[in-house]
């Protein structure tokens, strides 16, 4: 599955390691959800990994509940494994490409 994303690394052949940011879980409480809150925080996140970022990073990884996944497809996230068979629990693992917003 990672070799997905290392694909889109720069110098993927001199890394071993995923320049990612994760989100673990991102939640916005009941009473304002439906809002744009959300979708807000994502666009925050982006934004400051993609202005003068400092720390290397070229993806946000999230671990995103099944009921949110259309959330993060909104939100230009993809599957890390487009097979729904894979996952084991009720989450599934999402990136964004950061390259997307500069190039």
């Amino acid at each position: 599955m990672w070799r997905k994303i290392k694909k889109l690394s720069p110098n993927r052949k001199h890394r071993g390691d995923y320049p990612a940011v994760k989100i673990g879980r991102l939640g916005v409480y009941a009473k304002f959800q439906g809002q744009g809150y959300g979708k807000k925080i994502l666009d925050l996140i982006k934004h400051t990994f993609v202005t003068n970022n400092r720390t290397g990073r070229c993806f946000i990884t999230a671990d995103a509940y099944r009921a949110a996944e259309q959330f993060y497809v909104n939100n230009g996230f993809k599957r890390l494994s487009p097979n729904k068979n894979l996952e084991k629990d009720d989450t599934i693992l999402m990136y964004y490409n950061l390259q997307e917003l500069i190039g």
